[in-house]
């Protein structure tokens, strides 16, 4: 895996008419509240679909044929998050348009739903926004519809993590302010303002490397209510108990409240040790439950550094499926500097995911209960 960093590495990188590529753009937001959990994504040639079963048949299907966007709005209740909005659409080339300007350097539309990337306008107010309109035909809830404005400052230069470019993250905008509104089931449109995330994938199926891949983000404060924003992401092709070795991929980041970094895994590829949780949910995937970052590591400063990140199972299942588990998780974090110890607590995100379930026949056919055809 290789992992990029920053919007310059947000726009398009496959050819929708060369097969078995694939890209995404993911945004999530949690309102400041934490009573909604929205999670946007758009793709071309969506892996998590029968897209995936058709390369691995060697049917090289063409990404552009496989367009897609994914929709979920969760609301807080006293059983969880409950699903209030669902939509899983797949369309064809004829729904795809790239609408680059001069003021956005890259914007996709598909369907009806689509994003713009707006650089800063100046060197004075250094911030990306990228403006989402959702607007897509659902199951169960009726038409989902967002408008939101994702907010980040530029993060400072982070050099590439080089790797297999069968598979590419762009770690784009990991702590994002988000504004908006969102129309629930009902009708109602609501406000929406809280704390979002952006990333990227793209590259060539299929992942027969990868066993699984977890990734979380998460908003976290100490005692005296100062934020830290963590993100981290593992590549894991070891056996599915025990400790991963340490030549396997992991990366860890850690930002202030401004968006600026204050820690980062020097190297996605060891150093540190990771721990598989008990296998959980309906299906049985499996779970981290801890990141340990013993090794210290000296900043430019001179500060020393350590961290401990723990992961639970999840606290409620935003997406749960025999592939593939999304959900809500509280973070505990302890940071070691300078020999004093700060811990930090907070909520997120976290999934885990297993390519080679993908290609079942049965779940093939299952998929097509969540996913529809539109045009």
């Amino acid at each position: 895996m290789r992992i990029l960093f920053g919007p310059e590495h947000d726009g398009l990188h496959i050819d929708p008419n060369e097969p078995n590529g694939y890209e995404w753009w993911y945004f999530d937001a949690i309102s400041d509240d934490e009573r909604y959990v929205l999670v946007v994504i758009f793709f071309l040639g969506t892996p998590m679909s029968p897209y995936y079963k058709a390369v691995v048949d060697g049917k090289n299907p063409l990404p552009k044929d496989w367009c897609g966007v994914f929709v979920s709005l969760h609301e807080k209740t006293a059983r969880g998050y409950v699903e209030k909005g669902y939509a899983y659409n797949v369309y064809s080339e004829s729904d795809l348009n790239r609408q680059p300007n001069r003021w956005a350097p890259f914007g996709l539309v598909i369907g009806t739903s689509g994003f713009n990337n707006w650089a800063p306008s100046s060197k004075s107010k250094p911030k990306h926004r990228w403006q989402i309109e959702v607007n897509e035909s659902g199951l169960w809830f009726g038409t989902i519809q967002a408008r939101l404005m994702f907010e980040s400052r530029s993060p400072a230069e982070l050099s590439e993590i080089e790797g297999d470019e069968h598979h590419n993250w762009v770690c784009v905008a990991p702590a994002c302010k988000v504004e908006g509104s969102v129309r629930l089931g009902s009708g109602e449109w609501v406000d929406f303002s809280g704390i979002g995330y952006h990333d990227h994938n793209f590259g060539t199926l299929p992942w027969s490397q990868t066993r699984s891949w977890l990734w979380g983000r998460g908003r976290l404060v100490n005692k005296d209510g100062v934020p830290l924003h963590t993100v981290f992401y593992w590549n894991h092709v070891a056996p599915s108990t025990g400790e991963v070795p340490h030549n396997q991929g992991a990366f860890f980041l850690l930002l202030d409240s401004q968006g600026r970094t204050v820690y980062r895994t020097a190297s996605a590829w060891g150093g540190n040790s990771y721990a598989w949780g008990e296998r959980s949910g309906r299906y049985g995937l499996p779970s981290m439950h801890g990141i340990d970052l013993e090794s210290e590591t000296t900043r430019a400063d001179g500060v020393c550094f350590s961290n401990s990140l723990q992961v639970p199972l999840f606290d409620s299942f935003l997406s749960e499926s025999p592939f593939y588990e999304r959900g809500v998780s509280q973070f505990k974090l302890t940071v070691e500097k300078d020999s004093e110890e700060t811990e930090y607590t907070g909520s997120g995100i976290a999934e885990v995911f297993e390519p080679a379930r993908l290609c079942g026949p049965i779940i093939s056919r299952m998929m097509w209960t969540r996913i529809r055809r539109r045009s």
